[in-house]
């Protein structure tokens, strides 16, 4: 499950944002709720903000202190896992609040969590109920935002605190590879909370449903992540799917 409102800066009340409808205001922050299965789950979510005045923020800014379940070693807590392209980066945080490579568990670190980054949160082995995480941050205003795809796999969504209408760009024309089949293609799976659902992009720069091949209109939902498999290295620019907030 997951929740996005948004928090008008200079008025103390919670704007819920549903499909369609634009946010006024010129600076305003917001947050997606997301859950953390029990027992060793996983659900691979998505962070669509920036930090409040601009730039990026940490993993100490998206999660503070009290929302992860802390463990004095990786299994008994709450874990953040970012792809790097080859393989995952993962981290946890302890009870002093500081996170920590699974890797380096005696070094605190604070990496960066760039706007539009998704990554995999796991839950502590003990855990037995589900943790309920917000993440929050200012709203991008920005009138559009660049993503590089590399050949292979790329974790995908959108930078900007909406849902990512895959058809509202022409993924073929900047560069993606179309297919007659799913595996000539460039292919998309979005993250349904189970497993995947998966699409294809189609010779005619179009979308199809990986298993059916029928037509298909693709969206990743805010606060979820998604992959991206490229046939080649190309460069995507997405525009803002909303008026309001503009910088």
């Amino acid at each position: 499950m997951k929740k996005l409102a948004v928090l008008l800066v200079a008025i103390a009340f919670i704007v819920p944002v549903v499909h369609g409808q634009t946010v006024l205001s010129k600076n305003a922050v917001g947050y997606v709720k997301v859950s953390i299965p029990p027992a060793g789950a996983y659900n691979l979510v998505a962070f669509n903000f920036r930090a409040v005045g601009g730039g990026d923020m940490t993993l100490e800014d998206v999660f503070g202190t009290d929302q992860l379940t802390q463990g004095v070693v990786p299994t008994l807590a709450d874990q953040v896992s970012f792809w790097n392209g080859a393989t995952y980066d993962t981290y946890f945080q302890k009870a002093d609040t500081k996170f920590y490579n699974v890797l380096n568990i005696a070094v605190p670190v604070n990496p960066v969590v760039a706007q539009g980054t998704p990554f995999w949160l796991k839950s502590a082995t003990t855990a037995t109920t589900t943790n309920e995480v917000y993440l929050m941050g200012e709203v991008v205003g920005a009138a559009n935002a660049s993503q590089d795809l590399a050949t292979g796999l790329n974790h995908l969504n959108s930078p900007f605190a909406a849902d990512l209408v895959i058809t509202n760009n022409d993924y073929q024309n900047e560069g993606g590879t179309g297919g007659i089949v799913p595996p000539l293609a460039d292919q998309l799976s979005i993250w349904n909370g189970v497993g995947y659902n998966n699409y294809y992009l189609k010779q005619d720069g179009s979308w199809g449903d990986s298993i059916t091949l029928q037509p298909a209109s693709p969206v990743i939902p805010v606060g979820v992540g998604a992959w991206y498999n490229s046939k080649a290295d190309f460069t995507t620019t997405l525009d803002r799917p909303y008026t309001y907030p503009a910088d």
